[in-house]
């Protein structure tokens, strides 16, 4: 059995040291994973990171699409590659406001199966005070959450 190994080059700007270890920097990681993993992990993934990079704030959106615009930047100079077409196809469904894997992974499927296209996190204030529902489709006045067994654990059993 043979065994091929490819290796890319990776430019100098796309490098970031982190205590000192040379990393590929979040723009880069996010789109290395849309084109090299499945698709729930790539977007789990990208979803996770692009909150970290643009630190979302759930009043005042609109950071978060920079952080996009430069995942979609490396994934164009990533020519060479596979699955580029695909990667493409996932940037307009990344989100910073995921909190959870299983939120991202919700909304893929929900997208999937034809569902309109959700908002993250969608203010929705009640009797004065403010909610936020993993997924919501305001013109539908609807609001879906979602919560891994964990959440409702016995704390004894974790």
């Amino acid at each position: 059995m043979r065994h091929r190994r490819h290796t890319l080059a990776v430019p100098d700007s796309d490098v970031t040291h982190v205590y000192g270890l040379p990393v590929t920097t979040l723009p880069r990681t996010m789109a290395d994973c849309l084109l090299d993993l499945p698709c729930p992990d790539a977007l789990v993934i990208a979803d996770s990171l692009l909150r970290i990079a643009a630190r979302p704030d759930r009043f005042h959106p609109g950071p978060e699409r920079q952080r996009v615009r430069e995942v979609s930047t490396r994934i164009e100079q990533a020519s060479c590659r596979r699955r580029r077409l695909r990667a493409r196809r996932l940037l307009p469904f990344l989100s910073p406001w995921a909190e959870s894997p299983g939120e991202s992974v919700l909304r893929l499927a929900l997208l999937r199966a034809g569902a309109p296209e959700p908002v993250a996190q969608h203010p929705v204030q009640v009797r004065g005070k403010w909610y936020f529902p993993d997924l919501a489709w305001p013109a539908l006045c609807l609001g879906v959450e979602f919560d891994g067994a964990v959440k409702y654990a016995d704390p004894g059993t974790l």
